[in-house]
């Protein structure tokens, strides 16, 4: 009498369940069923595909950052040639009040000089736009540190003008007016000294 024997293989499906829960067991994603015969090396294969795509976007700038640098380092450099340009017309003021006060402090001692002090006609003004006639000179400084006296304004020529007051003691003033750089090229005051001066000094 034979024994039939109920021998069944495993389906295809039932491994691929199996293979499937390994994989989730190990940590690797679950492939869905359509993914289910995807070989090792095609997911390798993608792996490296989406790494290489990271590195490249990582490899250069994109133009919205390149513009904002661009942007950055502009108002930078305008900034720094703005402080450049201030302190070059600082320094240009601080030397001419320099020489103001030397040339205003130099008349002073010219018209306490002048003896006696009936020589001293009083008149004058220190008004720059409309100087008085015989209350004023122009003063320029020549590369040896001598100084050219002219009544013809010139580019760098410092204009001083003197004012004296009447009575007994009199009053000097002298002020010193340079030439602004630029279009108008308006005079500003530099400096403006006073003294007084009686019959006996």
């Amino acid at each position: 009498m034979e024994t039939a024997t109920n021998t069944t293989e495993p389906r295809a499906s039932d491994s691929g369940v199996r293979a499937g829960k390994r994989r989730a067991h190990r940590g690797f994603p679950t492939p869905r069923r359509s993914e289910r015969g995807v070989h090792a090396s095609q997911w390798g294969a993608l792996n490296v595909r989406v790494e290489t795509t990271a590195d490249r976007a990582c490899l250069g700038f994109t133009l919205i950052e390149a513009l904002a640098a661009a942007g950055i380092m502009a108002t930078a450099i305008l900034a720094v040639a703005a402080v450049f340009a201030y302190s070059a017309r600082a320094n240009l003021l601080n030397e001419q009040r320099t020489r103001g006060i030397e040339l205003a402090a130099s008349k002073i001692e010219d018209l306490r000089s002048t003896s006696p002090i009936q020589d001293l006609p009083a008149g004058g003004g220190l008004d720059a736009d409309s100087p008085a006639p015989g209350y004023f000179e122009y003063v320029e400084i020549l590369p040896s540190g001598d100084l050219e006296i002219t009544s013809t304004p010139g580019a760098r020529a410092y204009l001083r003008l003197w004012r004296i007051g009447g009575g007994d003691p009199r009053r000097i003033e002298v002020a010193v007016y340079a030439r602004r750089g630029g279009v108008t090229g308006s005079q500003v005051e530099l400096v403006r000294l006073a003294t007084l001066r009686t019959r006996g000094f």
